[in-house]
């Protein structure tokens, strides 16, 4: 079976809000990490059912104050379907301060429809999706004041920005806010003879496209399948460069694949084989190699991304989908020291199949795998929760897994998920209830919550990590690894602790915080645990270190499995806290 997301576009209503019934159990009084959250709707639950309108919804954000932002098209039955977003309350219900009881329309000529949603740190609300203008369908991206209303300092002055990318049909599927206010959107845009590119805008923070990405704004992403490429992620790097998530190949896909660009727009000659592309396939079904769904970036500058692969299950084997995820170096190398067997993937096969659709990070560096599973043809919302190194939390659910049940006869179909600043995990989901009718349903579902700081407490103080000391000299044969401690002052919690070792062929530091390179000198930073080495290039006279993470934290340490060749090295460790703060 080739199993992914729901492809056709799901109807539904808001002419009532109603919880639904009859699907989970009712909220245990010692509610914990992994259980519906019993103060969201109906015991974690929130339903939205149809009437005689036809609704699409596929977007959800988390604002600051944990208000659920939803965003999808309308269909009024006469004329062109309109952009719609929908708010709720800490609790589940319609938020009567936002739009029209909870909802804003938003209409333009020849129809729109939103396929995602981001809110900015001023609590602005950024849609993006498709629009058509004209006789062919573009790039929307809109922008919201916190109370509903067009933001007139965006697009044309009704809060509007449409932006062609190609010549033919193009819709965006993600939207994301960059840390320098650049809004990104990606999604497909269709080609000439049936095949489909990446499309790819960046908008400056009035919506007008940025001609400093590549002189228009706008880039059309093809890799070497060069036939079928849809953009799912996108991400704002804090130095300009974008990192986008790319659904390839035809059939059961290429793989997990990422494209890193310049600022300017470029590929990243550092990224990848130096083509700014990376391409991992996920073995286990010959040449059914799965496909990326979504990804996260880790304050190291490091890739988390998720998505689904295929395993070759009963007689005759056939090809079913598994959940995965497979970590990433900041430059595109697989991260060893992730998932199972320290491959750098982790994969999970639940029921018949399942897949991770979306991939959310905590605090505290757990990662959320969520997506569905399917049992005898019935699907229903599953989610995962994995350490930092890829295995499941078992403090979390039920060995680490949360299910619903699924719910004949057609199931529940996962949308889209995102985080709140509690923890807890909110997750859209569709589901065909009969009678042509379609049922949103908003989960929540409980994490570890952070402690509230006291006002008393240090506040930004970045974390620290300390290295057992090291002989200046020592054989190699003898240097097993390293180990020290680490602590944070803020409360916040070290998160994890790294460490880099770096290598300077004819030569050596000056000083081991400087790593200043004296000219002709050679640098080369130790990529993984077996002590292998990659060169990279010396950035302001000094060698770019490559972390690597290491076990522990309070107490850690980090273990070589092979020695190193006879040199002269510099080590590094440095601490990252819960808030994602580092100090080396």
């Amino acid at each position: 079976m080739v199993y992914g997301p729901a492809m056709s576009r799901l109807r539904l209503s808001f002419a009532c809000l109603c919880v639904a019934v009859g699907l989970v159990a009712a909220p245990t009084a010692n509610a914990a990490p992994g259980d519906l959250d019993p103060t969201f709707g109906s015991g974690g639950r929130v339903g939205l059912l149809t009437s005689e309108e036809e609704v699409l919804v596929k977007g959800v954000a988390v604002q600051a104050d944990s208000k659920v932002v939803l965003a999808g098209g309308q269909d009024p039955g006469e004329g062109p379907t309109n952009t719609i977003v929908v708010r709720l309350l800490a609790n589940g219900e319609l938020d009567p301060g936002f739009g029209q009881n909870g909802k804003v329309t938003l209409t333009i000529s020849g129809g729109s429809e939103a396929r995602a949603v981001a809110v900015q740190p001023d609590g602005k609300i950024v849609v993006a999706g498709d629009a058509k203008p004209g006789s062919t369908y573009d790039f929307m991206i809109a922008r919201l004041n916190a109370d509903g209303s067009p933001d007139g300092s965006f697009g044309g002055g009704d809060g509007i920005q449409v932006v062609p990318i190609g010549s033919e049909f193009d819709e965006a599927e993600a939207v994301a806010i960059g840390p320098s206010g650049h809004i990104l959107a990606t999604g497909r845009t269709a080609l000439a003879g049936s095949k489909v590119g990446a499309g790819v805008a960046v908008l400056k923070e009035n919506g007008e496209p940025d001609p400093a990405f590549t002189g228009t704004g706008t880039l059309v992403v093809k890799t070497a399948s060069g036939e079928q490429d849809q953009g799912v992620a996108i991400a704002e790097r804090p130095d300009g460069r974008i990192l986008v998530g790319d659904n390839t190949g035809a059939g059961a896909g290429n793989g997990f694949t990422l494209v890193q660009l310049t600022a300017a727009g470029l590929p990243d000659p550092e990224f990848g084989g130096g083509d700014g592309v990376v391409v991992t396939p996920i073995e286990g079904a010959g040449s059914a190699k799965g496909r990326l769904e979504d990804f996260v970036l880790l304050p190291d500058g490091g890739i988390v991304a998720s998505g689904y692969g295929y395993d070759l299950v009963g007689s005759p084997p056939k090809p079913e989908s598994k959940s995965a995820a497979i970590a990433y170096a900041p430059n595109g190398d697989v991260s060893e020291a992730f998932g199972d067997e320290k491959s750098g993937i982790f994969s999970r096969r639940i029921g018949d199949a399942s897949y991770a659709g979306a991939i959310e990070r905590t605090p505290s560096g757990q990662l959320l795998l969520v997506g569905d599973y399917e049992i005898a043809g019935d699907r229903a919302v599953q989610a995962q929760r994995l350490e930092p190194f890829g295995n499941l939390d078992q403090t979390f659910g039920s060995g680490g897994q949360f299910l619903l049940p699924t719910n004949p006869p057609l199931g529940e179909y996962f949308q889209e998920a995102a985080l709140d600043p509690e923890e807890r995990l909110v997750i859209l989901s569709t589901a065909f209830v009969g009678g042509d009718k379609t049922t949103v349903t908003v989960t929540r579902i409980l994490g570890d919550k952070q402690p509230v700081l006291p006002i008393s407490a240090p506040i930004n103080q970045a974390p620290h990590a300390q290295m057992k000391v090291v002989p200046k000299k020592v054989k190699a044969e003898k240097l097993r690894g390293f180990k020290g401690t680490a602590a944070d002052a803020d409360g916040n919690g070290v998160q994890k602790v790294q460490i880099a070792v770096i290598r300077q062929i004819k030569g050596g530091p000056r000083k081991a915080r400087d790593v200043r390179v004296p000219p002709g000198i050679r640098c080369f930073a130790m990529k993984n645990a077996k002590g292998r080495f990659k060169r990279v290039k010396a950035i302001n006279g000094r060698c770019p270190q490559r972390w690597l993470t290491a076990k522990g934290k309070a107490k850690w340490s980090f273990k070589l499995k092979r020695e190193l060749p006879p040199g002269r090295y510099v080590a590094f460790a440095r601490a990252v806290d819960g808030a994602g703060l580092e100090e080396a």
